[in-house]
């Protein structure tokens, strides 16, 4: 399914989501030409502290051994991905597409090494809810929860679209229930995302990203409404 296109994983090691996604992406046979981890124990204790609290221990994923163990995949070390061993290592392996799973701020240099660019996913349907907490402040909002496969540009989320996807909630889904499904959905996107750029005519499914608010980082107090409006369920999206 890949041979089209050359794909490459950028993530920080142990990433919950880099590790979703390479799980996702061996089930559905794309591939990586190479997966490149960086050493960042600082956004790796974050992201694990994030992920635990939002879902409340409730998200699992397999470790990079058990997602590696049967592939003949390189693998690859670096203490950050905006270094020139990034940049070689693309170049290198002649890849068209760079995924971001879980890394740090990535720059232009990083971005631009691929042929045709980078892509990541946001937990939104953008050009809405740019930025922080973006399932939360959907929830808060009352609007739809949902995922976005779109380039990367060094303006955060502000690369074009590739495809968008609404998460079915269901009535009685509490918030860690939502999020836990939030952070799987961000790989069925991804391979959403993967399947049109493999199509000889993907450009026509490019859509400009434009408009759209970003948002900070949820206040505890309002994470504590959105819990409380799915436990009342007075969400006006549910599926059922």
């Amino acid at each position: 399914m890949s041979d089209t296109l050359r794909f490459c994983l950028l993530m920080v090691e142990g990433s919950p989501i880099g590790l979703t996604y390479l799980k996702a992406m061996v089930e559905h046979s794309f591939y990586p030409s190479f997966v490149l981890l960086s050493t960042q124990p600082d956004i790796l204790e974050l992201s694990l502290k994030t992920v635990a609290e939002r879902t409340d221990n409730t998200f699992t994923w397999t470790s990079a051994g058990e997602s590696l163990r049967d592939l003949s995949v390189p693998v690859y070390y670096t203490k950050n991905h905006n270094s020139e061993f990034t940049v070689d290592l693309i170049h290198r392996y002649e890849i068209d597409i760079a995924i971001l799973g879980g890394t740090g701020i990535i720059k232009n240099k990083t971005i631009q090494a691929p042929k045709i660019g980078a892509i990541g996913v946001h937990p939104s349907i953008l050009p809405d809810y740019k930025g922080c907490s973006a399932v939360e402040w959907s929830l808060y909002h009352n609007d739809r929860v949902g995922s976005t496969c779109h380039f990367i540009t060094e303006e955060v989320d502000a690369g074009d679209i590739i495809c968008t996807g609404a998460l079915p909630i269901k009535r009685g889904d509490l918030y860690r229930d939502v999020r836990r499904k939030a952070y799987q959905f961000q790989s069925e996107i991804l391979i959403k995302g993967l399947k049109l750029l493999n199509e000889p005519d993907y450009k026509r499914h490019i859509i400009k990203n434009v408009g759209g608010d970003y948002y900070k980082t949820m206040p505890d107090e309002l994470v504590k409404e959105v819990k409380d409006m799915l436990e009342k369920q007075t969400y006006k999206h549910y599926i059922d």
